[in-house]
């Protein structure tokens, strides 16, 4: 395993939170504040 220390790493409620959302609802919603080409990567299972 790579160890990084200069990554700073969300609270885990922020990604709880992103986590109940659907990819889709995500790449909308980043389009309405101006990011038109987001890149987003599936959770692998």
């Amino acid at each position: 395993m790579v160890e990084t220390y200069d990554i700073v790493r969300p609270p885990a409620e922020l990604t709880a939170a992103l986590a109940a959302i659907g990819s889709a609802t995500a790449g909308v919603e980043l389009s309405r504040v101006g990011i038109r080409s987001a890149f987003i990567r599936a959770r692998l299972r």
